[in-house]
């Protein structure tokens, strides 16, 4: 049973949906429990577009914002409405899938080799089996080892088939939750479309990022799709290492070979190094809207950098507020997968002077203003 904004989206009715939310108040308008409604449809989207599962990545990252209380009430409506009409725009699935059928008392890693040997034969109706049994006795061992299977094919997806399924393993996969079934079989059905060398799950890779705001900066250097991936997945990889998802090891070789021998953007490097923060006097979220530019980034970032350092949780949710206001059918789910993960490298940034990350939000900015209409709403 959906509610009615839910089923006003089934029925891809835009006006009821704008409708809808209009006539709520602002107390009412729940992001976390609109994504958890709308998670099992999202979690089958037939992305016809971009060919890969881009609209439950970008939902549950920002519901994770909103569950850390960095969006106001005026935020959490704007990403809502954002959210309902962009899913009329896409293609959906409905496939439900259950925890039903595993006969076997116990999984181990036997169980695992049988799954990731049917995942190289393309056979996800007996990989599935074989995970149902590892997500009951094993649900560690699982995620750990389908995200890994997942960087094994960084280079041929753009870093998608691990991005794209980490949220959804740190944030549906849990005890208790009704989409983990789901999740595992979409996961598989991707997965599936890649062959995997023999007996990856078993490779150890002790090899931490040695140096993380040199990487950085090589990530976040470059405009374009390609260069954006690498920041994203950066971003994604250092979050997997400081969660309960990653297991026994991290595949820090296969992101180190898909970025190969790429260097440092120098002009954007000195751009951001000659960027001083520049004091800012904006109190109400109108201000920071009439006056930031991506047009003119140069001008306007040391502005937002200041709000950055001093007031983290007010430059996070006042950016993700502008976005909505640039809005069109064809919404691009980079736009707030990037700025995301921007956001999320400075607040992982140790340097004292966050070059590294700044650069990170430098280029998710570009990316956004190059591609929307610049008319503000």
């Amino acid at each position: 049973m959906y509610s009615k904004l839910g089923e006003a989206i089934i029925n891809n009715n835009q006006k009821m949906i704008q409708d809808i939310i209009a006539s709520l108040e602002l107390k009412d308008i729940n992001l976390t429990d609109f994504v958890n409604e709308m998670a099992p449809i999202m979690l089958t989207e037939a992305n016809l577009t971009y060919g890969n599962f881009h609209f439950i990545k970008m939902s549950l990252f920002l519901s994770e914002l909103s569950l850390k209380n960095y969006f106001s009430d005026h935020t959490e409506k704007e990403l809502t409405n954002l959210l309902a009409m962009n899913m009329t725009e896409r293609r959906f699935v409905k496939i439900k899938t259950d925890r039903m059928g595993y006969k076997e008392d116990y999984a181990d890693q036997s169980t695992l080799k049988k799954m990731i040997e049917e995942i190289d034969k393309s056979n996800v109706h007996n990989a599935y089996y074989y995970s149902l049994g590892l997500l009951k006795h094993e649900p560690v061992m699982l995620k750990n080892n389908l995200l890994s299977l997942g960087t094994e094919s960084l280079s041929k997806t753009l870093g998608h088939s691990f991005t794209c399924f980490y949220p959804v393993m740190r944030d549906l996969v849990v005890e208790d939750s009704p989409h983990d079934a789901t999740a595992i079989f979409s996961y598989l059905m991707y997965l599936a479309r890649y062959n995997y060398k023999k007996d990856v799950h078993v490779q150890y890779d002790t090899n931490h990022f040695e140096d993380i705001p040199q990487l950085t900066k090589i990530c976040a250097s470059g405009e374009g799709i390609v260069n954006l991936h690498h920041m994203i997945t950066l971003a994604v990889y250092l979050l997997w290492e400081k969660d309960e998802v990653n297991g026994d090891y991290i595949t820090y070789h296969n992101f180190l070979n898909w970025i190969g021998e790429k260097e440092v953007e120098e002009e954007l490097l000195e751009k951001i190094e000659e960027m001083e923060a520049v004091k800012s006097n904006l109190l109400k979220y109108e201000e920071f809207k009439s006056s930031f530019s991506l047009k003119n980034l140069d001008e306007t970032l040391p502005v937002y950098f200041n709000i950055l350092e001093k007031d983290y949780k007010k430059a996070v949710d006042w950016m993700f507020r502008l976005y909505p206001n640039y809005y069109n059918p064809n919404w691009d789910p980079h736009y707030f997968t990037s700025l995301y993960s921007a956001l999320k490298l400075y607040k992982m940034d140790k340097t004292e002077d966050k070059t590294p990350s700044k650069m990170a939000i430098y280029q998710a900015l570009r990316y956004f203003g190059q591609r929307v209409d610049l008319k503000i709403k």
